[in-house]
């Protein structure tokens, strides 16, 4: 047990940064009081904090890469979670349980697989002509599709007429190549 010199609290070792150059190897702060500190001082030279993690970034471009990388394999759900609310305005759980709802499957196609590459992703479908083309409010949601179907739907403008005349035409072109 080590009491922090910060904020006066006894805490456990652990609780404290390693530092070799101390007698009892570990820093005079604990680590809840350091972190506060070091957000305080950030916020308070924001521009100087910005311009020194931009140098490391451009002098280790390898490491900064290999750095990104694993916090986002280690945190893809909090990735996720974040761009639903950005871009639907909903959480990962209710996206789940919206999927859920469908028996996990295209809500068009009926297929459980999103596709091969480019197209490999689920995509959150919405009601173009109630929010933007790229954002929803979350209350516009129709489904969730394979990303051909939604592509699909998007290039035909989400219009029931071009999607009627598309299946006309199909089905008379069908027929067509049937007489020959």
């Amino acid at each position: 047990m080590k009491v922090c010199s910060k904020c006066k609290n006894k805490k456990p070792l652990k609780e404290f940064h390693i530092d070799n150059s101390s007698k009892d190897g570990r820093k005079s702060w604990c680590k809840k009081c350091s972190r506060k500190s070091a957000l305080s001082w950030r916020n308070k030279h924001i521009l100087r904090a910005r311009a020194t993690a931009s140098k490391w970034y451009r002098e280790n471009p390898d490491r900064a890469n290999e750095k990104s990388s694993n916090w986002y394999y280690a945190n893809k759900g909090i990735v996720r979670n974040s761009f639903l609310k950005r871009t639907h305005n909903i959480t990962l759980i209710e996206w789940e349980k919206l999927f859920d709802k469908q028996d996990r499957k295209c809500a068009i196609c009926r297929t459980d697989k999103p596709g091969k590459p480019p197209f490999n992703s689920w995509a959150t479908d919405h009601d173009r002509s109630c929010c933007s083309k790229d954002r929803s409010c979350g209350r516009c949601i129709r489904g969730i599709l394979c990303a051909r179907c939604n592509k699909g739907i998007g290039l035909l403008r989400d219009n029931e007429v071009f999607l009627e005349n598309a299946i006309l035409y199909l089905r008379k072109n069908r027929m067509q190549s049937g007489k020959h």
